[in-house]
């Protein structure tokens, strides 16, 4: 989970290694292939991908995320 923003989170997965990536504002990532997809069926279906030719068992790639903090949206008026 990082800060919106395409390029924000094509640099932060490339220093951190990331798989999958996500931000605030709920897009979804994805190291390989393409970056940057907001369709839930494309998403699940690499996320199994992932878990399939990377973890032998799904649990074990699940972990609690770190807390970060994060501002709300900030609408004017």
């Amino acid at each position: 989970m990082w800060k919106s923003g395409h390029s924000l989170m094509k640099a932060k997965m490339r220093e951190t290694g990331a798989l999958l990536g996500g931000e605030f504002s709920g897009h979804v990532f994805f190291q390989g292939r393409w970056y940057g997809f907001d369709d839930a069926l494309y998403a699940a279906a690499r996320l199994l991908e992932v878990l399939r030719v990377r973890v032998a068992h799904a649990g074990r790639a699940v972990r609690r995320p770190a807390e970060q903090p994060a501002t709300p949206e900030l609408h004017v008026d």
